[in-house]
């Protein structure tokens, strides 16, 4: 038998030293600090996490702030809202982007948005100067341009060269707003001596030129801004728009696919794309696409229109009746809706509600003569009377007309109490209450002359 290996024993000094007098294991002073370092250790690296996370955010938030003006540039606003958006909710950010989205808003006619903004803007540390000057633009591009352009010189010398093409760019507006494509002409040749390479002047140039009836020489202004621009969607459509009312639709298609492409949800390139689907070769996948846009923008009723007059084409006469429903409840005079529901109520053999319609179409047409005769006799005489005339007599016969006689009129006399006060009344039915504001103001503050 081998003999049993035995363990070493342990001497009785050495048993000693782990243990205290009352058996337990002695704790030295290192093994009492470890957990303490540990944990200091962790609450550094938190602290630390924490900074460079505060620091991302922070960073983060001025990128969106800078996209979010890059899309005001680009006139691409809702992209500008959402990019603000983001920017709000950061603490320090909040005064900044909330002014964005209250510039995003009114350069997109959205007055109310923008006056929320503007309050907003104040709650989060926002300067009343900043605010007074948005205010200030707003009003220019509403149609003060023509009274305050004396003051564009002053205002451009005390501004920074980031926001002299958004003041620029409401006088422009603000001119045609009044009809005036002369003063926004002057703005936009002071403004390619400042700025040749500014994609918005030539976006601006072609909406004068376009409003002059200069297609050719518009189409080719919106080339230029989108050569300097190529995500300028707005340059885009207003190359498409003409094509397709000019009934270019095959030129004008591509274009807007291509605005569906980066946009899909754009409205304007959808309802284009449809309609000019409707007269090439893909009527059914225009209908399919007009129908979809109605469900989503009931109120259009160039939309409706288009797709009844699909319907009438097609002699689908159920169909016409009941998409022009809407616009038939209404009570508006429309002659192209009179008139397509006139003949199909005939081929469906209603003679009562046919006649209806006709006598509302021939009605309508006796207006349209008679606004022939006064717009003939403006051309002849041009004046602020025969233009005061004109409006005064336009609010009794077609109200969607009478805004731009009454702005005409302005023009010649925009101190006159009561066109200050039709224009204010003519702007709140159209649900437009800070602009008719405006309008409250100058016939409070200004005596009639005539």
């Amino acid at each position: 038998m081998s003999a049993r290996r035995k363990k070493p024993r342990r001497s009785r000094d050495d048993s000693s030293s782990d243990k205290t007098a009352s058996g337990k294991p002695e704790t030295t002073v290192a093994g009492q600090d470890r957990p303490k370092r540990r944990a200091s250790r962790l609450v550094l690296l938190a602290l630390l996490a924490g900074i460079a996370c505060v620091l991302w955010i922070w960073s983060l938030s001025g990128k969106w702030v800078d996209d979010g003006e890059a899309a005001i540039r680009l006139h691409r606003f809702g992209d500008a809202r959402q990019a603000f958006r983001r920017a709000s909710h950061v603490p320090l950010r909040g005064g900044v982007a909330w002014m964005g989205m209250a510039r995003a808003a009114w350069m997109s006619g959205d007055l109310t948005m923008a006056e929320e903004s503007l309050v907003a803007a104040r709650s989060k540390g926002a300067t009343e100067d900043q605010i007074t000057r948005e205010r200030q633009l707003i009003q220019i591009r509403q149609g003060a341009a023509v009274e305050l352009r004396p003051e564009l010189p002053e205002m451009l010398r005390r501004t920074t060269n980031e926001e002299g093409p958004v003041i620029l760019e409401a006088f422009v507006a603000g001119f045609l707003n009044r009809g005036q494509t002369d003063g926004a002409a002057e703005i936009l040749a002071a403004w390619k001596d400042a700025a040749p390479d500014d994609p918005r002047l030539y976006f601006w140039r072609g909406v004068v030129m376009q409003s002059e009836g200069r297609n050719h020489d518009a189409i080719e202004s919106q080339r230029k801004a989108l050569s300097l621009a190529p995500r300028m969607t707005v340059a885009r459509l207003a190359i498409a728009e003409p094509y397709r009312q000019s009934e270019y639709y095959r030129e004008a298609i591509p274009i807007y696919r291509t605005v569906l492409a980066d946009q899909p949800n754009n409205a304007i390139a959808r309802l284009g794309l449809a309609i000019c689907q409707l007269h090439g070769e893909d009527q059914a996948e225009g209908t399919r696409q007009l129908e979809g846009y109605l469900e989503d923008y009931p109120d259009d009723n160039e939309a409706r229109l288009a797709l009844a007059a699909h319907y009438q084409d097609t002699r689908q006469s159920e169909k016409v009746i009941a998409t022009l429903a809407p616009i038939t409840a209404t009570g508006e005079q429309q002659a192209s809706s009179d008139y397509m529901n006139a003949v199909a109520h005939h081929r469906l053999g209603r003679a009562d509600q046919s006649d209806q319609a006709f006598g509302r179409f021939q009605q309508f047409n006796r207006s349209s003569s008679q606004i022939q005769l006064w717009t003939r006799s403006y051309d002849l005489n041009p004046t602020g009377e025969t233009a005061r005339s004109i409006a005064m007599a336009m609010t009794q016969v077609d109200r969607s007309l009478a805004g731009q006689w009454i702005l005409k009129a302005l023009t010649h006399t925009p101190d006159d109490t009561d066109l200050n006060r039709m224009m204010a009344d003519w702007l709140r039915e159209l649900g437009r209450e800070d602009a008719a504001k405006l309008y409250d103001q100058r016939a409070a503050a200004r005596p009639t002359e005539n």
